[in-house]
């Protein structure tokens, strides 16, 4: 977010294990409760979500988490 903030860069990923992403998700909006972020599950990832979980960083401005 400090990257983002300074405009070093404009779309931040995250790689987080597959058992810390909520505590992540919770702790970085606990830190910065105006970030837009996507945090995905397996669920997410099935053929029928893909396209709907791929587009908004693709488009948007969120910072996203994939495990």
């Amino acid at each position: 977010m400090e990257s983002k903030r300074l405009e070093l860069c404009s779309k931040s990923m995250f790689v987080v294990p597959n058992h810390l992403t909520e505590q992540w998700a919770s702790e970085f909006l606990r830190l910065y409760p105006s970030a837009k972020i996507l945090v995905t599950t397996k669920k997410d990832f099935e053929k029928n979500n893909r396209r709907r979980v791929c587009s908004p960083p693709a488009t948007g401005g969120s910072v996203a988490v994939f495990f």
